[in-house]
């Protein structure tokens, strides 16, 4: 069993395409967020989830399925819940570690957006998998600020943070910029505790500007094929398995967006100013002085 690559980031920074690109390398295998981080064991994950009553639950459905039962369907997502209800007893580090031992020799990529929100999360990667590779992606603020409020569920991600709205107003503003600031803060928190060759961080934007550079800066970390085939490969995300809605019962997994349009198509960021009205706002404010700092730290200006 290999080792598995984690793709660590808030959300809406190009996390679905950059793991479908890199899942999709011959050598290696793309997971749907699977969300298993957010607890120890399967009977918390369980209780987690509302006993599967919530989207969370749909991308470890749907691999289930793929891997032990061959395709996506209602009647391979029931055996999926059957395999999972089997495993309650045990870690989820356990059950990653089932599905890693079905891909192997594949090395496994999996994101899970909620990874991010807690220091305990992340801490769990490194805990149950101690040599497991981390890509910390970033995105400029502006822009994923603007593509979160954007999301269909972007509001009630930032209702559930704490640094979600800016009380000093009346009424309190909704503003992701602390939850940009704070998901980022936790990041570097966690992988400067790593070894340096346990990481890569990079600039989204840049990298699905000229993928061919990046992609095979990942497969030469890795130890990976970067000959010219594989690297095309990783240019068609939408071969994925997951790379789509799945059965009713079990439709997500991943990004709403993404699903509806995983080709690959070379990034053209427009121009984003650091010092500029956030347009969410109508008061005129601008970035916090911390949000800046920590910008410019990742190159933005």
């Amino acid at each position: 069993m290999a080792d598995p690559l984690f793709i660590i980031a808030p959300g809406r920074t190009f996390t679905s395409i950059v793991s479908g690109m890199i899942g999709q390398h011959p050598q290696m295998y793309g997971f749907p967020e699977l969300y298993l981080n957010i607890s120890d064991t399967m009977g918390g994950w369980w209780r987690a989830t509302a006993q599967g009553r919530t989207i969370l639950h749909h991308g470890i459905l749907r691999s289930v399925a793929q891997l032990y039962f061959g395709e996506q369907t209602e009647a391979t997502i029931g055996e999926a819940w059957t395999w999972l209800g089997a495993r309650m007893h045990l870690s989820t580090g356990e059950v990653f570690s089932e599905l890693l031992e079905k891909v192997a020799p594949k090395v496994g990529v999996e994101k899970s957006p909620f990874a991010v929100h807690s220091e305990e999360n992340l801490d769990r990667l490194v805990r149950f998998f101690p040599n497991a590779r981390f890509i910390h992606l970033i995105r400029h603020p502006m822009a994923t600020c603007e593509s979160l409020l954007k999301f269909e569920t972007g509001s009630n991600i930032l209702a559930n943070f704490a640094g979600g709205y800016d009380f000093s107003t009346d009424p309190p503003t909704l503003d992701p910029q602390m939850w940009w600031y704070e998901s980022h803060v936790r990041i570097n928190s966690f992988i400067e505790r790593l070894p340096p060759d346990q990481w890569l961080r990079f600039r989204g934007e840049e990298f699905l500007g000229d993928p061919d550079r990046h992609l095979r800066m990942v497969t030469d970390w890795l130890g990976l094929r970067g000959d010219a085939e594989a690297i095309e490969e990783m240019k068609h995300p939408e071969r994925s398995p997951y790379a789509c809605f799945g059965p009713e019962s079990a439709p997500y997994g991943g990004d709403h967006g993404f699903f509806r349009s995983p080709e690959f198509r070379v990034f053209r960021p427009k121009s984003e100013s650091l010092d500029e009205a956030l347009p969410w706002r109508k008061d005129g404010c601008g970035f916090l002085l911390e949000v800046r700092a920590l910008a410019r730290s990742y190159g933005y200006a």
